[in-house]
């Protein structure tokens, strides 16, 4: 939903092992993004695979669903069911477990928390502080 691009030269602190960087959304009127579902990254793995990823998130509140496939989808009903869903009220951290190999993941934020960096018009955003993968259980 949009046109695919939100704070993408960003993405990189999600991968960098330090917590006290993210990537960010934009700023946006409403906690759940207005007429977005919802804002998503994706991750693209070496190959398909077995994984389980976890997410941490930066923001006191976020709700978040995972997908995994082996084709990016077009809109977010083409990823099929969630592998995982959760939010602030489970701790910082959704935890993913590919249910078959797939080569990529899309984490799709669809609540998010009021951000003083923002402006009063806009004043919700989310993040990623980090995400890991690693070999499926």
């Amino acid at each position: 939903e949009g046109d695919g691009t939100e704070n993408d030269g960003d993405v990189r602190w999600t991968t960098d092992g330090d917590r006290g960087t993210a990537w960010s959304t934009l700023c946006y009127k409403s906690q759940t993004f207005g007429s977005k579902s919802g804002v998503g990254l994706i991750v693209q793995l070496a190959e398909p695979n077995f994984a389980r990823i976890d997410v941490d998130f930066a923001g006191s509140t976020w709700r978040a669903d995972m997908y995994g496939a082996n084709v990016v989808g077009s809109d977010v009903s083409s990823w099929g069911e969630p592998i995982a869903r959760g939010s602030s009220d489970d701790g910082a951290t959704l935890v993913g477990i590919t249910p078959a190999p797939v080569q990529y993941v899309m984490i799709y934020l669809r609540e998010a928390a009021r951000d003083t960096g923002c402006s009063d018009a806009n004043p919700y955003r989310s993040g990623i502080a980090e995400i890991g993968v690693s070999a499926a259980p």
